[in-house]
């Protein structure tokens, strides 16, 4: 799958999956930690750090945390490792999202053909929405401050609660998947 997604040949698999097998002792000196990573997500990475020409043990090293792996990575390949980190959270997001909006559909309406699609589309479509409505300054005083961010679905909607700390102004965004709502009732 790594070679088919992300163009990842097999010497630079082989490499990485060398350097994992290889474990290292963790000291950090002048290096970025990355922890709780998956093998999948460690391969990946690594895989790509061959790829651009850096090299295990030298300007990385994996290391071992409980059941999953820490990569320690020189300042210098942050620029290739964070775009990708960035990628598998909100992969993570989306999926979260989505398995929610599934469980309480499949609950409500039972199983309906393309319904998985139709949640990772909606998925996607919060994450955005939530990204977009935690950055954006308050209305009522300009302010840039926190947000507490709630959310539900309710039958085929979903809901997204705001709050901006600096002066309790609420909001509330609903978000509809793109097949009308009829269609699902005929599921």
């Amino acid at each position: 799958m790594l070679k088919v997604i992300y163009g990842l040949c097999n010497s630079h698999l082989e490499l990485a999956s060398k350097s994992i097998k290889g474990l290292v002792k963790a000291e950090a000196h002048d290096m970025d930690i990355v922890d709780s990573l998956a093998l999948h997500d460690a391969l990946l990475l690594c895989s790509r750090l061959e790829k651009f020409g850096f090299k295990a043990g030298t300007d990385y090293g994996v290391y071992q945390c409980g059941a999953r792996y820490g990569l320690m990575i020189k300042r210098g390949c942050s620029l290739i490792v964070n775009p990708i980190l960035k990628d598998l959270q909100s992969m993570r997001m989306v999926w979260r999202i989505a398995s929610t909006i599934l469980r309480e559909w499949r609950y409500m309406f039972g199983k309906c053909g393309g319904d998985v699609y139709e949640a990772l589309d909606l998925a996607y479509r919060v994450m955005v929405m939530r990204n977009r409505l935690s950055d954006k300054k308050c209305p009522s005083c300009g302010k840039v401050s926190g947000t507490i961010i709630k959310e539900a679905v309710h039958g085929r909607d979903y809901s997204i609660y705001t709050k901006k700390i600096c002066c309790n102004r609420r909001e509330k965004t609903i978000l509809r998947p793109w097949r009308a709502q009829e269609n699902f009732r005929a599921c």
